[in-house]
């Protein structure tokens, strides 16, 4: 085989990036036009994974590599607390910004009020076979698809070009855009995974934090969201709110942060030097 072409270094993610992100914009404006039952979301996610699963297949043995060279054979601590802790940490941290954009929005734009709180897309059509199939989804296929493809391949070539903290962002930017009903949790959530895998270079690691995160998300829009948006009336915020929302966000902010750079990798690291 061709030395040129062999490594993580070499894979090419120029054609299947543009790919992947028209498919989710696309998907995502028809979700905002037309609100697809939950079997035409689901089918379309299914496809989207096989999709991406095939190609990083096809892209491992153009490059003369296999699963097992995703992930190093260096044997090292996982601090699986602190990981594990960290994510619903993140979670919240996530929802109080989110929540404060959509205090700053009402507050600026009060006739705007009237719009839902809450999806009731999930709780309208809750069968067991539905969530049965969702919750596989959520927890089992798209964590394992995304980290192989995220950190697996995308976030293993950035760093080895641009370095990793560079690599980071980059991968970070374009997880979010994958996720646009998420991206305040996306961008936050792709850090911590990226820095799992750099600073335990095993990729089991990151779909497990990927699994608990979606799982969490999962059992907010199930059980959390309805209760919380099950209200008639909702009153306006104040300046008050928004004054303490904000507040509430930037000391969950600080800490999320502070937690990401204590978690980051200080050492080389064991990002794959293939």
């Amino acid at each position: 085989m061709n030395q040129k072409k062999i490594g993580l270094r070499n894979i090419k993610l120029w054609h299947i990036i543009p790919l992947v992100l028209v498919w989710e914009i696309s998907y995502t404006v028809f979700s905002i036009g037309f609100d697809p039952s939950e079997s035409i979301t689901e089918i379309a996610d299914i496809t989207l994974y096989i999709f991406i699963f095939l190609w990083i297949c096809l892209e491992l043995s153009k490059r003369g590599l296999r699963y097992a060279n995703i992930s190093t054979k260096n044997d090292v601590k996982i601090p699986w607390i602190s990981l594990f802790t960290f994510v619903p940490v993140v979670k919240i941290t996530a929802s109080a910004l989110f929540m404060t954009l959509g205090v700053s929005i009402l507050f600026a734009f009060p006739g705007i009020g009237d719009v839902p709180l809450a999806d009731q897309r999930l709780q309208n059509q809750a069968l067991p076979a539905n969530i049965l199939l969702k919750i596989t989804i959520a927890v089992a296929l798209a964590p394992v698809i995304e980290e192989l493809f995220f950190r697996g391949m995308m976030l293993n070539k950035f760093v080895l070009k641009y370095g990793r903290l560079k690599g980071v962002i980059f991968t970070a930017i374009l997880f979010t855009i994958g996720h646009p009903f998420s991206f305040i949790s996306a961008f936050l959530m792709s850090i911590l995974f990226s820095i799992a895998y750099l600073k335990t270079g095993k990729i089991y690691v990151p779909i497990f934090l990927h699994s608990f995160g979606n799982f969490l998300a999962f059992m907010n829009e199930l059980y959390l969201s309805p209760l919380l948006g099950s209200e008639e009336t909702q009153s306006l915020p104040t300046q008050v709110d928004l004054i303490v929302i904000i507040i509430i966000a930037a000391i969950l902010l600080f800490a999320t942060v502070f937690g990401l750079i204590k978690l980051y990798p200080r050492e080389k690291g064991y990002h794959l030097q293939a």
